[in-house]
């Protein structure tokens, strides 16, 4: 990914959230924000935000291609596919991510992102040194392509702590 090659090569330019009203690059969209944490500006496909660092926590809307989500899978959403159809396909791929073996499904219910019918996953996982984090993922069909609302934080602390600005941020979308 684009985005993760940036952050480890140290050229992200981050910027502090001081109006709330914020576009999301690649999308027809805009949400409310959380004042006071910050903004990826060098990403033109993704809204990338943080309040302690992309390793704490993360929230990322992003509207993609199939194919591009589904790298590892290759997976294809069919056309008229319903959003658990999609949670699947979803789950499928955080399975095939190096993570995937100790990957956890909490829930998945039905949701809403922007104006579109949507699912919510909540998985727990552990990375490659570790830790424990819980991840939110709200993912929709829009046309051709995705759309996705995504927290991810370290499940101590950092999870519950923030789970609120991100539902807030996702229920401002429009």
């Amino acid at each position: 990914m684009v985005l993760v090659a940036a952050l480890v090569q140290g050229c992200a330019v981050w910027t502090r959230i001081d109006q709330p009203e914020q576009d999301v690059p690649g999308t027809r969209h805009r949400v409310e924000a959380p004042v006071g944490w910050v903004r990826l500006t060098a990403a033109r496909d993704v809204m990338l935000l943080t309040r302690d660092g992309p390793n704490i926590q993360w929230i990322r809307v992003t509207q993609v291609s199939a194919e591009k989500f589904f790298a590892t899978t290759k997976a294809t959403v069919p056309a008229g596919a319903l959003p658990n159809e999609i949670a699947h396909l979803v789950l499928a791929e955080l399975k095939a991510a190096p993570e995937g073996p100790s990957l956890q499904l909490k829930s998945m219910t039905p949701s809403r992102l922007g104006d579109e019918d949507a699912v919510r996953l909540h998985v727990v996982y552990r990375n490659a040194d570790g830790a424990r984090y819980d991840r939110v993922m709200i993912a929709a069909r829009r046309a051709d392509e995705l759309l996705f609302a995504d927290y991810r934080a370290l499940s101590r602390h950092f999870f519950e702590r923030d789970l609120p600005v991100f539902d807030k941020l996702v229920q401002s979308m429009r």
